[in-house]
C-alpha cells in the first residue's frame, strides 16, 4: 500500500507542478511543500473529496480524496475473490483503511520534509516498527468515525471497488470451467466403514 499512497502524492506533485493555472510560487518547491502541509491539516485534501482548511467543517466528501480511493482500489484489486462482498453481517474493511491512512500519511509527510520532487533520502520501509504506531491512531480515530457513518464507509468501498473492477463482484469466478486443484482433498467427516 505505501507504494500506491506514495505515487499517488507524487502524481498530485506533478500535476500542481504542471498546472500553468498556478502561480510560479504555488509550483515552486516551497508552494508545493505548502500544499502538502495544508492536506495534512483537519478538512485537507488528504482526506477529503472537496477539502476546506479555513472552515474545515465545510469540508465535504470525507474518505473520497484522490489518495483514500487510490490505495483503498489497490487493496479492492488485490484482494478481488477473496473476500466476499460486505453485506450487514459480514465486517467494513477496517484494517485496510487504517493502513492505507497510515500510508497516505506517511507519504505527504515524506515529501513535505524532502524535497518535493522526491530527491533527498529514501523514505523508510513500511513495517510493524515503523508504521504500527500511525496504523493504530488512524484506526482508534478516523476509521471508528467511518463506522459511525456506516453511509460514508458505504460510499468509500463502492469507489474504491468500481475503480478496481470488482463493482458487484460475489467473490465467484464467472468461468466455471476452471478446474478443481488437484492438491486439494476434501476430508471425510466419517469413517467409510461403519461398524
Amino acid at each position: 500500500m505505501q507504494e500506491i499512497a506514495v505515487a499517488s502524492v507524487e502524481t498530485a506533485i506533478e500535476d500542481l507542478r504542471a498546472d500553468a493555472w498556478l502561480s510560479k510560487y504555488e509550483r515552486s518547491d516551497g508552494g508545493l511543500r505548502a500544499w502538502l502541509d495544508a492536506a495534512l491539516l483537519p478538512g485537507g485534501a488528504m482526506l477529503y473529496g472537496d477539502p476546506d482548511i479555513e472552515n474545515n467543517n465545510k469540508a465535504k466528501e470525507f474518505m473520497q480524496s484522490s489518495f483514500v480511493l487510490a490505495t483503498m482500489e489497490h487493496h479492492a484489486s488485490w484482494t478481488k475473490g477473496a473476500l466476499w462482498p460486505r453485506r450487514e453481517d459480514r465486517p467494513y474493511p477496517v484494517g485496510a483503511l487504517a493502513l492505507a491512512l497510515a500510508a497516505i500519511e506517511r507519504a505527504f509527510r515524506y515529501h513535505s520534509l524532502q524535497s518535493p520532487n522526491g530527491k533527498g533520502t529514501a523514505m523508510p520501509a513500511f513495517s510493524k516498527v515503523k508504521a504500527s504506531s500511525l496504523t493504530t491512531k488512524w484506526m482508534r480515530t478516523a476509521v471508528a468515525d467511518l463506522l459511525e457513518m456506516s453511509e460514508s464507509f458505504d460510499r468509500l468501498v463502492e469507489a474504491a471497488d468500481e475503480l478496481a473492477g470488482v463493482e458487484g463482484d460475489d467473490g465467484q469466478d464467472e468461468d466455471d470451467t476452471i478446474p478443481i486443484n488437484p492438491m486439494y482433498r476434501r476430508q471425510r467427516t466419517h469413517s467409510p466403514i461403519r461398524k
